[in-house]
């Protein structure tokens, strides 16, 4: 008998807490409680858990500190952590995803939906248990604005400073306590640090090496601003990877000079990879999204794909015509939201494409189930790509006949708009990510398709887009859009309107949806 997962709830709320684990508890999860941070370490120590639930404001350690307790301590570090909160705002939003949080929940929530994002979050427990968590590359980000920040024990001149910079238009932060720059680094994330040599407990070239034992923060531009000319002080500064090393008595205009141009350095840096970046994916556009016929049959058939912010992220789609006139639909999600996730796309696609010319090659019997099978072994027997994993749709179809087969690997459920009902169904397989484990099983749903039936597949950049007040589209209101216009003909141009109107064309993450419909 499987053990239910342990899921640790921390919030100073009893009422909260209690009301959550009673929904974990109907889900045959083992919810934990704890009203702190300090509670919930001594949990942490004593149990395996397998999933973090926690509020960010409460007594004691709040949830920002306990996170980084967490993450600080390589027996926890792979525990996927979940913010649970009142705030509602973008920066706080963008605090956690900075620190490394796994997702972010506002109150009040649907619990519906929050149950469904924990079970989303403990699917890829076997993975982070089996190997760890992976770094993909950062998006580039050149729409933030620059900062600095500033660690030194005397304000007076850190503050000259300051003004001199905010004058350029730079935002930024002073730290008194160098004991507490690190946590400051991942809150403020500056795009430059600027360090005295000599302060109390702790000196310059010391915090340095711990930044520089980092991975997450070690490649930010460093420079050391200090009163300290010894020529062996100097040279030793310049052996720890450093971009400058400023003297105290330098003029103050002559530093803020010398800042602007290493931030002005910085920015072009960003826009020369981002153009780079751009360039490719504008030359291999057509291989992540190729053309997919409008019509086959009585079927019409209709997709959107949108990249984040133009720079092309890890979603994919594929159409695949058989000889035995079938036809094979698929959008995948390479796993991670940023744009590293991209380069693995290409791979995947190879994979779907040339183990089903082998599957169809060994038999006519193939299904959407044995094709992901074939597709898993392919990639987790393959060291390049083993540890990257991917949620993926797989639809079965011949124009000449009623029946669709569908299966997925760690995808969201399609769903199912039937005429004859006025009714949405919704299916899943659970399947696990492609790539994560050897044995993945993977189950085949057959669905009589009959004629004004439509079929809607999608990634997660559809329900986790927010409005302007944070709220996402969710799964909900994503049913309630499609039963909406399901029997349109012009189905994706009224959603597109819906929804684009919902964010105000600001989304999340790369958006990709297909449909298709039988017509009458």
């Amino acid at each position: 008998m499987e053990v239910p997962k342990k899921v640790l709830v921390v919030d100073d709320d009893q009422l909260s807490r209690r009301v959550i684990s009673f929904n974990l508890s109907k889900r045959g999860l083992n919810p934990l409680e704890a009203e702190n941070g300090n509670d919930a370490y001594q949990i942490l120590t004593e149990n395996e858990v397998d999933l973090i639930l926690c509020d960010i404001e409460m007594t004691g350690l709040n949830g920002y500190e306990f996170f980084n307790m967490v993450r600080s301590k390589s027996r926890f570090n792979s525990i996927p952590f979940i913010f649970i909160t009142s705030h509602t705002s973008t920066e706080e939003k963008a605090k956690a995803y900075s620190l490394g949080a796994d997702n972010f929940i506002s109150k009040p929530f649907n619990m519906t939906e929050f149950v469904a994002k924990v079970e989303s979050s403990l699917k890829r427990i076997e993975i982070n248990k089996s190997y760890g968590r992976r770094r993909l590359p950062q998006i580039i980000d050149t729409e933030k604005s620059n900062r600095v920040l500033i660690v030194d024990d005397q304000p007076d001149s850190a503050e000259v400073l300051r003004l001199y910079l905010e004058k350029d238009h730079l935002i930024c932060k002073i730290i008194e306590n160098p004991f507490m720059a690190i946590q400051a680094i991942y809150e403020f994330q500056p795009d430059l640090i600027m360090c005295d040599y000599s302060m109390p407990g702790i000196n310059g070239f010391e915090l340095r090496k711990k930044i520089l034992a980092d991975n997450k923060i070690k490649d930010i531009p460093f420079v050391f601003l200090t009163s300290i000319e010894d020529e062996s002080v100097v040279l030793d500064g310049y052996n720890l990877n450093i971009k400058d090393y400023i003297i105290k008595n330098t003029p103050v205009k002559i530093v803020a000079v010398k800042v602007k141009n290493m931030i002005k350095s910085i920015q072009q840096d960003r826009l020369a990879a981002l153009s780079e970046l751009k360039d490719a994916a504008s030359e291999m556009h057509l291989d992540l999204t190729p053309d997919i016929p409008d019509e086959k049959g009585d079927f019409k058939i209709s997709h959107w794909y949108q990249p984040f912010k133009d720079i092309p992220g890890g979603d994919f789609m594929d159409f695949i015509e058989m000889p035995d006139e079938k036809y094979i639909l698929v959008v995948g999600d390479i796993m991670g939201k940023k744009w590293g996730a991209w380069f693995y796309a290409f791979s995947f696609i190879s994979y779907i494409r040339s183990s089903i010319r082998v599957v169809c090659g060994e038999t006519t019997e193939y299904s959407a189930a044995l094709l992901l099978r074939k597709v898993n072994s392919a990639i987790y027997n393959d060291a390049k790509i083993s540890e990257i994993f991917s949620a993926v749709s797989i639809l079965i179809f011949s124009p000449d006949q009623g029946e669709i087969d569908y299966s997925g690997a760690g995808d969201l459920p399609m769903l199912h708009y039937l005429r004859e009902t006025g009714e949405v169904k919704e299916y899943g397989t659970g399947g696990i990510l492609l790539g994560a484990r050897a044995d993945g099983k993977y189950d085949d749903i057959r669905i009589s398709f009959n004629r004004g039936d439509r079929i809607v597949l999608f990634t997660d950049g559809i329900i986790d887009s927010s409005n302007i007040h944070n709220e996402t589209f969710g799964m909900e209101r994503l049913k309630q859009v499609f039963l909406k216009y399901a029997a349109n003909e012009d189905f994706l141009l009224k959603f597109k309107e819906e929804f684009s109107g919902f964010t105000a064309g600001n989304f999340s993450d790369d958006i990709s949806l297909l449909t298709i419909a039988r017509r009458m």
